[in-house]
């Protein structure tokens, strides 16, 4: 059985040292991630926050797999709160770390979505929005609603890339409209698209009618 504690250790020390090539470490993070230790949690914690403070994204990804692994569902609130700050990488393993959990975890991973959709920041608001499409069910339309006038215009335009089908939703629908008339010109575009989208589904109906 693995000693999951040394694995930790080994994994943060090649993060921190990068002397090796990932295929080094591999077996031992895919070990770590499937040992089920929830005693290691703590340490894995602390060192997602340790890698986020140092702006270490390549330290951040291996401990998020490995939180991920053991942790499961519990975890996603610290990946999310991850995802929220920027350390200028495309977030590609982050994501598909969180993309895992929220599809294997939907009903779960509601709570923590929702948790971050209403956020202290702007950067947690984005992010919960964005993990929300994984997630969404009809009754987020009054969430979006309220996101849709939000400070930030990257929440404005993303709550408006998110909304039901207008075609088939009276609220969205009106969310719509009146994000037209936005002072910020992606929310504008956000809103246009999801109305042209209506009027090409309105346009097939009338043809299928015809």
């Amino acid at each position: 059985m693995i000693d999951s504690r040394a694995a930790l250790e080994a994994v943060i020390r090649h993060a921190v040292e990068l002397e090796d090539d990932y295929d080094d470490i591999a077996p031992t993070l895919t070990a770590l991630a499937a040992s089920g230790d929830l005693t290691v949690v703590p340490q894995l914690r602390e060192a997602l926050d340790r890698f986020l403070d140092e702006e270490n994204f390549y330290g951040r990804d291996l401990i998020a797999g490995a939180l991920a692994g053991i942790d499961g569902v519990a975890a996603l609130p610290a990946l999310l709160h991850a995802s929220a700050r920027d350390l200028g990488d495309d977030q590609d393993s982050l994501q598909a770390e969180i993309i895992d959990l929220l599809q294997a975890h939907r009903a779960a991973s509601r709570r923590p979505v929702l948790e971050c959709v209403t956020g202290d920041t702007p950067e947690v608001r984005r992010v919960g929005l964005w993990a929300l499409g994984f997630v969404a069910e009809a009754q987020d339309v009054e969430l979006l609603t309220a996101a849709s006038v939000d400070s930030d215009s990257k929440v404005r335009s993303m709550a408006i890339g998110s909304l039901p089908d207008p075609a088939t939703n009276d609220r969205a629908f009106e969310v719509l409209v009146t994000a037209l008339g936005d002072v910020d010109e992606q929310v504008r575009v956000a809103a246009a698209a999801g109305g042209a989208t209506t009027e090409l589904d309105r346009l097939d109906v009338g043809r299928s009618e015809s």
